[in-house]
């Protein structure tokens, strides 16, 4: 999570995009610590947002890719959007197909990454297979990347969701009222130093997604 250089003054946020993960897909925040800990740093670096970081670690879940898994699958793939190798362009220049896309900022152009639903999206488009799956992204990443291209309406219904999530938690910790001590202590190990000074703020806003 460190990766995402998130301050304490973003527990609130953070709080409500994982919330919102955890209550529409089969993973716990646990798990989510876990996958975000092997993946956050090459996720940020390669440009996706942590609404679609998370949202992609659920659908992931959803698939049964878990925890480390999904987090070492996801790090493999941000690898290929920062820098595909030549084969991998190869195979999206045959498909037509690019990561990026350049954006007006104050009046000058600048490239980034595509929201991730908006590349797999193409790419299922384009009628992509595994093989290509494996070439553009790797054999680690390429699996992973086929689950998203196969389920690419629930990647994009878990991100609007998240970016949507503001007072989902507060509104889940209403319903109920169990104490997060215990297993709050489990995930710390995956969390930085930074991270566990907001713990006070995320507290009253997690609790019923820990458990």
């Amino acid at each position: 999570m460190a990766g995402y250089d998130i301050k304490s003054t973003s527990m609130s946020s953070v709080a409500d995009i994982l919330a919102s993960t955890v209550s529409r897909s089969n993973v716990n925040i646990i798990e989510m610590a876990e996958s975000f800990k092997m993946s956050a740093g090459y996720l940020k670096m390669a440009g996706v947002d942590f609404t679609e970081s998370a949202a992609a670690i659920g659908l992931l879940g959803n698939a049964g890719m878990k925890g480390t898994m999904a987090g070492t699958s996801l790090r493999a793939m941000s690898t290929r959007f920062a820098k595909p190798t030549k084969e991998s362009q190869k195979t999206m220049d045959r498909l037509g197909i690019r990561f990026t896309e350049y954006e007006d900022i104050y009046g000058k152009k600048v490239e980034r990454l595509k929201p991730l639903a908006e590349i797999f999206g193409e790419l299922k488009a384009k009628g992509a297979t595994m093989a290509d799956m494996q070439s553009i992204f790797g054999k680690i990443g390429g699996n992973a990347a086929m689950m998203m291209l196969k389920n690419v309406d629930t990647l994009k219904e878990l991100t609007s969701h998240n970016r949507a999530s503001q007072g989902i938690s507060g509104e889940l910790a209403k319903v109920k009222q169990d104490t997060t001590k215990g297993l709050w202590y489990q995930v710390t190990s995956q969390f930085s130093e930074s991270f566990m000074q907001g713990y006070e703020l995320l507290e009253p806003k997690i609790k019923s997604t820990l458990k």
